[in-house]
């Protein structure tokens, strides 16, 4: 494949990723229920919901951003 092509893929699967995180971390900061339930099924508490959820919607920032490699790498 041309390095175009590639990079293009990249881009769009990295963009599908990031949106179904990010809706992911919404869902979570505002307690879903769906939500609720797995966390009570795994024994954490009610507020790490809330840490899980803004953890990913900064990490989809790290991935979308261009400017720091290592941060980008971290996430």
């Amino acid at each position: 494949m041309k390095p175009k092509t590639i990079k293009t893929v990249y881009w769009i699967i990295t963009i599908i990723f990031s949106l179904f995180m990010l809706m992911d971390g919404i869902g979570a900061i505002t307690r879903a229920a769906a939500g609720q339930e797995v966390l009570k099924h795994l024994g954490y508490p009610m507020y790490a919901l809330t840490i899980f959820g803004v953890a990913k919607i900064l990490g989809v920032i790290a991935i979308l951003q261009t400017k720091f490699y290592t941060i980008k790498e971290w996430a």
